[in-house]
């Protein structure tokens, strides 16, 4: 199980580099995709629960140490949302490719509400009825067009990177 998730993480580490270092000085818009975030629903709709919070632990740990906000916040969004898509995600992405594409949207709000619940809890003031309709939704919406783009591309890391002793992949 653990093997696997060794080929993901280079990319869930450029993910979190690219998104925190080089896109908010490149990018005007209010919104942006969390391609770390996709990266980690795609995997753990591939890969299930236990490997999904693993990616979600791996890249929350990076955005931890380059993020302003409480440290471990990261991790607990983004592998809070591994487990959820780990979990009601791997039957329901066999049946439909549209299904991951929800997927993404979804997770991405509740990593947004989970995220606010974090920083609340530490005492933060947030405004997230503002930020949810202006930055939230198309972030959201964005995530799910690059979900349509890159699940398929992890589908096929996955499958390169299997054992013989190990479930096909869809």
């Amino acid at each position: 199980m653990t093997g696997t998730v060794l080929w993901v993480m280079p990319f869930l580490i450029a993910a979190v580099l690219l998104e925190s270092v080089v896109l908010p000085g490149v990018s005007g818009a209010r919104f942006r995709v969390d391609a770390a975030l996709v990266i980690v629903i795609g995997w753990a709709t591939i890969r299930g629960w236990e490997e999904g919070l693993l990616a979600g632990l791996i890249a929350g740990l990076t955005a931890d140490f380059l993020s302003a906000a409480p440290f471990g916040l990261q991790m607990v969004r983004l592998g809070t949302v591994g487990v959820l898509a780990g979990v009601l995600m791997p039957r329901l992405a066999r049946s439909s490719s549209v299904f991951p594409i929800a997927a993404a949207v979804a997770g991405s709000l509740v990593a947004f509400f989970v995220g606010v619940l974090g920083l609340q809890a530490a005492g933060w003031a947030v405004s997230w009825e503002q930020t949810l309709l202006r930055e939230v939704i198309p972030s959201a919406l964005l995530a799910g067009a690059c979900m349509a783009v890159v699940f398929p591309l992890i589908r096929a890391l996955v499958r390169r990177t299997l054992t013989p002793s190990e479930d096909a992949v869809p």
